[in-house]
């Protein structure tokens, strides 16, 4: 949701009622218009704040303003970030250049080691909030997480489709290129939705994916 000033995310969220709302970081983006990074944490914590008490908050434990958003709302709440302390962290993040990125994620008393095809250590979170959202779509939908996880990895792959389609002429890629990166990324999509089922069901697994 969009944010400038206080006030405006209450607004959409009046409009959108959400069940899930996650807050990726406080940065310094909007400080022109907000005046601080306090008033922005202010404005985005509207997100949390009016989530249903059985909605499921996810936030950035990483981001300082983003932890203490945990207090705001009544909604159930998901860390995720690079500490232990988070209940869905990552840790041994090693960049495989062009391949992308490995590193071993933990949830509970799980340990799942993945591979994602995505650039930079800052991808991680991505990767983290990815399975945060399937996590919580299980936490929402009950008996009928499975249905919940695979709706949110095909808007994960309607995301990535359509942002490829929209910068397949700046990134100079031929059609075989073209095909070969949207199949690629589909299965990486895929891996992932099915990261989300195995860790939403508990199922012990240390192999690589």
């Amino acid at each position: 949701m969009g944010f400038y000033v206080p006030g405006e995310i209450r607004f959409l969220c009046e409009i959108a009622r959400p069940k899930i709302g996650v807050i990726t970081n406080i940065g310094t983006v909007h400080a022109e218009r907000a005046g601080s990074q306090e008033i922005i944490a202010q404005g985005k914590a509207e997100l949390v704040e009016s989530l249903p008490a059985n909605g499921v908050a996810i936030l950035n434990y990483d981001d300082p303003f983003v932890r203490q958003m945990a207090d705001k709302t009544s909604a159930r709440v998901l860390f995720y970030g690079l500490s232990p302390a988070a209940d869905l962290w990552a840790d041994q993040v090693e960049g495989l250049g062009l391949e992308g990125i490995r590193f071993r994620l933990h949830y509970r008393n799980e340990v799942l080691h993945l591979r994602v095809p995505m650039l930079g250590r800052h991808s991680v979170h991505t990767a983290l909030r990815t399975a945060a959202v399937g996590l919580a779509g299980a936490f929402y939908f009950g008996p009928f997480h499975i249905a919940g996880i695979m709706t949110i990895g095909f808007a994960v792959f309607i995301f990535v489709f359509g942002s490829t389609v929209g910068n397949q002429q700046k990134m100079g890629l031929s059609k075989q290129e073209f095909v070969r990166k949207i199949m690629f990324q589909t299965v990486a999509g895929i891996l992932l939705v099915y990261l989300v089922v195995l860790l939403s069901r508990v199922v012990p697994m240390q192999n690589e994916i």
